[in-house]
């Protein structure tokens, strides 16, 4: 089996620029510091659990990753975690300026005519590839300044 799962928003994750690793134009590169809650191991292990009790509940074969392999499957999965994911929430969007970086028009809080659009406006990430969610939020941000210049 392989998981992917959603993880709960963590202000302990961070992207971070580089204070001594730079690209070759002297931009700082990215540094990423994911942070896994326990929510998270749960949620797999929960997840792995339902689908064990259905697997062998209809006799589908054999399973050799039991309760007692999966805590340290996870753990390693998590310590060897190597940030090669869509990295979601940096300029998160929120009703609310104090949680949040845009509204729901992706518009800067506070800041007239900056908008963002992609998945750092995201509150929350998915298992799956945001690609065609950031289109659909760039089809409303692009309707929306449309409405604007009006």
């Amino acid at each position: 089996l392989y998981f992917q799962s959603e993880q709960v928003p963590n202000p302990e994750s961070r992207i971070t620029l580089s204070e001594n690793n730079f690209d070759e134009f002297g931009t700082p590169r990215a540094n990423v510091d994911i942070k896994f809650s326990e929510i998270d191991k749960r949620t797999v292990s929960e997840a792995h659990n339902i689908f064990l009790t259905q697997f062998n509940s209809r006799n589908l074969g054999n399973y050799s990753l039991y309760n007692e392999n999966l805590d340290e499957c996870i753990h390693q999965r998590i310590s060897n975690f190597n940030s090669a994911a869509h990295h979601l929430g940096t300029t998160r969007m929120a009703s609310d300026a104090k949680v949040g970086v845009v509204d729901k028009n992706c518009k800067v809080h506070g800041i007239d005519n900056l908008y963002v659009a992609g998945s750092s406006v995201f509150p929350t990430g998915g298992h799956a590839n945001p690609t065609l969610t950031i289109v659909a939020l760039s089809i409303k941000m692009a309707d929306y300044l449309k409405m604007q210049c009006k």
